[in-house]
């Protein structure tokens, strides 16, 4: 996060005076070194981010791109720095030229705020009932395709294209299995209460 760009949405946000000179002077004249073995780099100050584990981080962020959702029309879902972006058409082709097209609306976001854009950790997934050859539907941003996923780790809940919900269900029996074979190994040593709990 770029801080004057923060300070320039927190200030458009009403945080205005003595509040943001705080946490203006709570930004600035941060400095930080790298080392690697025994070779240490010169102090340089720090122009983006908030302190690594800071209590005020998570906020600052979330302030920061509170306004991604308004550069593009894609419905956006926000959770920490974890963005989706949902786009739906009855027609794919018509899908495919709009998530594009929306897309570098999102980049020319990111660019304008001094953001990048994991590619490495950017998927994509299609969600129908129906059966529909999808073999032509790519998604690229700036000449980079986004990799097609089927399933898709979001927030602890996985989901699919079908909306099937069988790898979730598939990883809780794995997690149901671990727990039944961690009682079954100690309930010949406790009595009922403490397995009870367990």
């Amino acid at each position: 996060m770029n801080h004057s760009i923060l300070l320039t949405k927190l200030e458009h946000y009403g945080v205005r005076g003595n509040a943001l000179k705080l946490i203006q002077f709570y930004l600035s004249n941060r400095k930080q070194c790298v080392q690697g073995g025994n070779i240490k780099s010169s102090l340089n100050s720090i122009i983006s981010g908030v302190p690594q584990g800071s209590i005020q981080g998570p906020l600052l962020f979330l302030i920061f791109i509170n306004d991604l959702p308004k550069s593009n029309s894609m419905k956006s879902i926000l959770f920490a720095d974890d963005t989706v972006l949902v786009q739906s058409h009855n027609n794919l082709g018509k899908l495919q030229n709009s998530v594009n097209h929306e897309m570098t609306n999102v980049i020319d976001w990111l660019t304008a705020n001094k953001l990048l854009l994991n590619i490495s950790k950017t998927k994509y997934m299609l969600i129908s009932s129906k059966h529909v050859s999808t073999e032509s539907f790519v998604i690229n941003v700036n000449s980079n395709r986004i990799e097609r996923t089927l399933t898709y780790k979001y927030l602890g809940v996985i989901v699919d294209e079908k909306l099937t919900w069988k790898e979730q269900c598939k990883q809780m029996c794995c997690t149901i299995s671990k727990y039944v074979g961690a009682m079954h190994k100690v309930k010949h040593y406790v009595n009922n209460q403490p397995l009870r709990m367990l």
